[in-house]
């Protein structure tokens, strides 16, 4: 009769005995060959998801404009969107949306980005650039969002 191999009890401690502590290899043996597999496989990863990246053309030229600037609004444009909100915070000062205080710090906020640009005009030669006037039109982003928001937080206190 032959017998299965699994657990088996040390006759002295009654306790069990798994395969691997009956292995004849060493326990340190086993580890270190893990180890190195683990290791040669995040070196071989590295390899493969680096490769592309190293193998890029760095000698042409760099690309013309990046695409978040191929959108920039026109000087004509960010005009219009500063008389609209000029517009839209009267509206909201005749309709009682905005509080004296709301309505001249928001007012005072529109009068900086104009200054601002003005000074960007100035500097660059009268003609604003393609950052200043994304930079200008992301602030009166802000500003729309501002005055957005307190009309509304004021319609829901009624």
């Amino acid at each position: 009769m032959k017998r299965e191999r699994g657990p088996r009890r040390s006759h002295a401690s009654g306790k069990t005995e798994s395969a691997f502590a009956r292995s004849t290899v060493p326990r340190g043996h086993l580890q270190r060959k893990n180890m190195k597999t683990l290791i040669g496989a995040l070196a071989l990863t590295a390899a493969i998801v680096a490769g592309p990246v190293l193998a890029q053309d760095t000698d042409g030229p760099p690309p013309s404009a990046p695409p978040a600037l191929a959108s920039v609004p026109t000087i004509d444009v960010i005009h219009s969107r500063e008389a609209r909100d000029g517009a839209r915070i009267q509206q909201a000062v005749d309709a009682g949306d905005l509080s004296p205080g709301e309505a001249h710090r928001i007012g005072e906020e529109l009068r900086n980005i104009r200054t601002q640009e003005a000074e960007l005009a100035q500097r660059d030669g009268a003609d604003l650039n393609a950052t200043d006037r994304q930079f200008i039109n992301d602030r009166l982003d802000q500003l729309g969002r501002s005055i957005h928001w307190i009309r509304v937080r004021e319609q829901d206190r009624w």
